[in-house]
């Protein structure tokens, strides 16, 4: 696999953080860097996926919308029930 260099700044708890974990888990830095930013941008590719699907659903025929006082009055339901 074909890799890039990235040079990040980190602030100095950070870096000390990172060194103590690198060592303790006798990792690199590097390596751990790299998974933390792989780790990120799969979440957030995660997350703008649903979110670009939930407009898409938002913005369909099929979408069905309740008013606010629509959702607290179920919600309000929900807990009357639970605490009886």
């Amino acid at each position: 696999m074909s890799e890039d260099t990235l040079a990040i700044q980190l602030d100095p708890t950070t870096r000390t953080k990172l060194a103590a974990l690198a060592q303790s888990t006798q990792r690199s830095e590097a390596l751990l860097a790299a998974e933390a930013v792989a780790a990120y941008v799969a979440q957030e590719d995660r997350i703008a996926k649903r979110i670009e699907a939930a407009v898409e659903h938002a913005n369909s025929p099929d979408a069905t919308w309740f008013s606010h006082d629509e959702v607290m009055a179920e919600i309000d339901k929900k807990i009357e029930t639970a605490l009886n």
